[in-house]
């Protein structure tokens, strides 16, 4: 079998990420477990291609495992690593997360899945809603966009921000839609928390009709997150591991060897893959400690000393990504990943 995935640039976003795979001069064939294949480089202006080539020689289900025991991915995720929030964390989410985090991210996804006017979208595991609501612009008063999540919480929080767009409750596994239903469909930092990230490609390519556009967007690898690493080492020394984990779970599809063989579904073609660089903005310290203890899922593990002690620790190492003005910037890689329905 054949499965690629082009890699483009930020700014490549456009012809880049519709090239024919074909045309591409630059391929490298990815050693993933359950293949075999060879590699060849050649210069090409078109970005790099990564191409897996060669038979299977066991189900890629095995490989999937097998990635996840490499990364020590429990199979039953705790309350921080699947992403679950309170509505009070889903108001602080909606309020401080969006403008530091997310804001950026939805034309991009939006320009990915070429969304057009008149169309039918479903986004996955949508939060509070911030890519829907971009979508339902997009789409304008001929089409429509429906909102997915688990979480009762940022539902309602959804709701709240726009009535008008159709809201519903449900898993990724087991999407309560029929078969050829959308368009497009969207998810937006939300395949890391997936308990079954497989099953839940599959149910977003069932849904979508022959011809339809699939786009994904997760974080980077954490390494390349400076930000977050630090925030993230400094949560260990002062809670341990498990805390830290909260903050390396939304990082845990970062290395495409993990991530590209998801999309190895029958439905899926054309898959390719684009890594953006984008910027994490805080207005200071103490509002970037206050969005991830109080807007994630670390509220109910640390307790009010706790949080003043890592307030006072955090002015003191996190202080490299702070600029003149008191605001606090990092990088924030992410891939966008799309493909087409069969």
């Amino acid at each position: 079998m054949m499965f690629a995935a082009q890699q483009v640039t930020d700014d490549q976003q456009g012809p880049a990420v519709a090239q024919d795979l074909d045309r591409a001069r630059n391929r490298t064939i990815l050693p993933i477990f359950g293949h075999s294949g060879s590699i060849a480089q050649k210069k090409t202006l078109s970005g790099s291609f990564i191409e897996l080539d060669g038979p299977r020689t066991e189900p890629i289900i095995s490989s999937i495992n097998l990635y996840r025991y490499v990364k020590e991915r429990k199979e039953q995720m705790n309350h921080s690593q699947t992403g679950q929030v309170t509505q009070s964390a889903a108001e602080i989410y909606e309020g401080f997360f969006i403008p530091a985090l997310f804001r950026e991210w939805p034309d991009r996804i939006i320009a990915a899945a070429n969304i057009q006017a008149g169309q039918r979208v479903l986004d996955v595991a949508c939060g509070t809603g911030i890519l829907a609501r971009a979508v339902a612009e997009r789409v304008g008063p001929t089409g429509s966009v429906i909102g997915l999540d688990i979480n009762e919480g940022m539902l309602t929080m959804a709701k709240r921000k726009a009535p008008n767009i159709e809201w519903k409750h449900g898993r990724a596994e087991s999407l309560p839609f029929e078969d050829n239903t959308f368009d497009t469909v969207v998810s937006q930092f939300g395949l890391m928390f997936f308990e079954n990230r497989l099953a839940a490609i599959h149910e977003m390519s069932r849904v979508l009709r022959p011809g339809g556009q699939l786009a994904i967007a997760v974080w980077g690898a954490l390494e390349k997150t400076p930000g977050y690493a630090a925030m993230a080492a400094l949560l260990e020394r002062l809670f341990g591991s498990e805390t830290a984990e909260a903050l390396h779970a939304p990082y845990s599809l970062g290395d495409l060897e993990v991530l590209l063989p998801l999309f190895d579904d029958p439905n899926l073609q054309n898959i390719k893959v684009a890594t953006i660089d984008g910027t994490a903005r805080f207005p200071s310290i103490s509002a970037w400690v206050f969005t991830e203890i109080k807007g994630w899922t670390l509220s109910d593990s640390i307790d009010e000393a706790q949080y003043q002690h890592l307030l006072e620790e955090a002015e003191k190492e996190l202080q490299p990504f702070v600029r003149v003005d008191h605001a606090v910037t990092f990088p924030t890689p992410a891939y966008i990943v799309t493909a087409t329905r069969k």
